[in-house]
């Protein structure tokens, strides 16, 4: 049996994105800047985009950063991917060492820049302290393992 969550809404994140800024233009002042202390800042309203700084910025010694793995699909029907699916597998450790949990998930996606059959993404991993020292480039192959199980292939 199948069970569907209606709980999820699909939108293209970069043109949604693109479309607020081309709105907000005339009405608003955008100012990119690096801000150690929220206190520094004169504004009511700020777009967080801390990353792996956000520990600093926010002041909490315990958040770390989490390492996802995705393919990103080519030469796909786009009205053949108007869904989602989302599978969560096992827990464990990466090649470093690292905490990681596993899904398999599915879902449209379309970078900017790309041609118009090029929508998808198929994931993936959670590594907790995941950095570009420990790139755990193992969990792609168990990503695209997880698929093929999914898909009995």
């Amino acid at each position: 049996s199948m069970v569907v969550y209606d709980d999820g809404i699909f939108m293209n994140t970069a043109v949604m994105m693109q479309k607020l800024h081309d709105y907000l233009d005339t009405k608003v002042t955008f100012v990119q800047q690096k801000v150690s202390d929220f206190a520094d800042l004169n504004s009511v309203l700020v777009f967080d985009c801390a990353g792996l700084g956000s520990g600093v910025l926010n002041n909490d010694a315990e958040m770390v950063s989490v390492q996802g793995h995705l393919v990103m699909l080519k030469d796909q029907v786009p009205a053949e991917l108007e869904y989602m699916i989302l599978v969560y597998f096992s827990e464990g450790h990466t090649e470093a060492g690292q905490k990681v949990k596993r899904s398999f998930y599915i879902f449209p996606k379309h970078l900017p820049g790309t041609g118009p059959n090029d929508v998808g993404v198929v994931g993936g991993t959670f590594v907790e302290g995941g950095t570009s020292e420990t790139p755990n480039t193992g969990e792609f192959a168990t990503l695209l393992q997880g698929a093929k199980d999914f898909y009995g292939i």
